[in-house]
């Protein structure tokens, strides 16, 4: 407590010598703290790296999965009219993915780049 006139920190000596002094933590207590912190980063690193394993291995089933769509719609895909979408030319096929992308965002606009 500040006492006007008193020097700042005048009676530190007497605040500290009414507190016991707090003996330091034991060297094998510290390590032993330590090495638990390092196991529970350890377990932390490894469940990320599972987590990462598993997004990557959904990550890989769904490009398959779009691939083989892909691929089946190319083969067998017929519009409206029954022209097959393969024998379409390039400009066409483009202008119906981009129509299709652009209906898809007005409805789900959270999956725009």
């Amino acid at each position: 407590m500040f006492v006007y006139g008193q020097q700042p920190g005048a009676d530190i000596e007497n605040r500290i010598g009414s507190r016991p002094i707090l003996p330091l933590e034991n060297d094998d207590v510290l390590e032993q703290n330590l090495a638990n912190e390092i196991a529970h980063l350890r377990l932390e690193v490894k469940r990320r790296d599972n987590l990462l394993e598993e997004r990557d291995r959904l990550l890989r089933e769904w490009m398959l999965s779009q691939e083989a769509f892909k691929s089946l719609f190319r083969k067998f895909g017929r519009l409206p009219d029954g022209r097959m979408i393969v024998d379409l030319p390039t400009e066409e096929k483009t202008k119906l993915v981009e129509d299709e992308e652009a209906a898809i965002l007005r409805v789900r606009p959270d999956l725009a780049r």
